[in-house]
């Protein structure tokens, strides 16, 4: 063997035995601060898969999820993981999920489906769904590539893998539940003007509905070849535009919003709720 090949080898075996070594690490602190009987781990990644399902072919989905959902982020909007070793934490069931959490996080969870911690990782009751990892995952990547984004932004984007499709080597967002509660905002005239979610409180009595229009407007953008585009310009410019309402108009190439939002209107209407 050519010295140059040699020592490429021992160097690419070395790199593996610094990187096995950080993961038992990463897993042997876990150990200490919780009780992890019960709890399989593994790999993917960037990430440290944690669940106490029993099912091995449940955990193989779920791993597999993570693997192909994190390649599919980094090929459509971002350059980097998370930095480090991020844990996922799976619980099987609802009891677990607020038995567990509680017990390993000192406080029960605010929301029944999951949510990302920068300190926990991504903790989720995952017998609600893969949709709710895809949604978190959204979120790990954001905090590690644009970590000011604003929130109508980055919840749209999250929800919008909710429920999700592969095309090709890119992760591709469905029609969802969230349909509903947007089509009855347009119907009774609720719906704020885009401005409006852009620029005001994202988060608070009316989330449930500004979720649902960020997710739409995300998907209308997937379909209409310009979601990437938004992403690209809106971390590029967030010095400048920190609500991204400039850049969303600019990509979207409408001097008359108001028109745009009722041909959007339109287009959402004729939408069919998932079966």
């Amino acid at each position: 063997m050519a010295p140059s090949l040699l020592l490429l080898l021992c160097a690419l075996l070395t790199a593996g035995e610094v990187v096995d070594a950080a993961y038992e690490a990463h897993v042997a602190e876990l150990t200490k601060r919780h009780a992890m009987a019960g709890f399989h781990h593994e790999r993917s990644g960037a990430f440290v898969v944690l669940s106490d399902d029993a099912d091995p072919a449940r955990r193989a989905r779920h791993s597999a999820t993570v693997a192909w959902f994190a390649t599919a982020m980094r090929r459509m909007y971002f350059e980097h993981d998370p930095a480090g070793l991020t844990d996922i934490w799976l619980f099987k069931d609802k009891a677990s999920y607020e038995t567990n959490g509680a017990a390993f996080f000192g406080a029960g969870p605010d929301s029944p489906y999951g949510y990302f911690s920068p300190r926990h990782g991504l903790v989720m009751n995952i017998a609600t769904g893969g949709g709710t990892l895809c949604h978190e995952l959204v979120h790990a990547y954001m905090r590690a590539n644009f970590p000011k984004c604003p929130d109508w932004l980055n919840e749209g984007l999250a929800s919008l893998y909710e429920q999700c499709g592969q095309r090709g080597d890119l992760a591709t967002g469905l029609v969802n539940w969230r349909l509903k509660g947007l089509q009855e905002a347009i119907t009774s005239r609720t719906l704020p003007t885009f401005e409006a979610l852009c620029t005001a409180d994202f988060y608070g009595a009316n989330s449930s509905r500004n979720y649902a229009q960020a997710r739409y407007l995300c998907m209308h953008l997937q379909e209409t070849g310009k979601l990437g585009q938004l992403m690209l310009e809106a971390m590029r410019d967030q010095a400048t535009d920190p609500t991204a309402w400039k850049t969303l108009v600019r990509v979207l190439g409408e001097s008359d919003m108001a028109a745009w939002q009722r041909r959007w209107e339109q287009w959402a209407m004729a939408l069919k709720p998932p079966r």
